[in-house]
């Protein structure tokens, strides 16, 4: 099945019933974030993309500074926000649920930077601290 994914768009854009026609029309899910301030409109999302025979894939996400992906630093608040969102969509569970595992947001922005950092210094150009990087990132 074909997917179209959501992360950043307004609910009402993504619900929006002549998208959601189509998106039935030509057999495409509906792959939705879900951020943890949003449980209240996804479940009034998912009661419109029902009405619409498409279905439809949560995919829950936490804030950047919370780590955003389930990791070894957030579980805790994933799985609370994971649960939450689970029992206030309406009806049975949606049919799948989406979830990116990675490290947390700042291991990653050093990662980043220290391969950025070791270009640099392989280029032999002057480079900038790491701990720059990581304000800057």
């Amino acid at each position: 099945m074909r997917r179209l994914y959501s992360e950043h768009v307004p609910f009402e854009v993504v619900g929006d019933p002549a998208l959601l026609r189509t998106l039935a029309a030509h057999a495409i899910e509906l792959a939705v974030a879900v951020f943890p301030d949003q449980h209240e409109a996804a479940a009034d999302l998912a009661r419109r993309v029902a009405a619409c025979d498409v279905p439809l894939v949560l995919w829950p996400l936490l804030g950047d500074r919370q780590g955003r992906w389930p990791n070894g630093t957030n579980h805790e608040a994933f799985e609370e926000h994971a649960e939450r969102l689970a029992a206030r969509v309406p009806g049975t569970p949606p049919a799948k649920r989406w979830l990116d595992i990675s490290s947390e947001v700042c291991s990653l922005r050093m990662t980043v930077c220290g391969a950025k950092l070791s270009r640099v210094r392989s280029t032999r150009v002057k480079s900038t601290s790491a701990a720059t990087c990581a304000r800057t990132a």
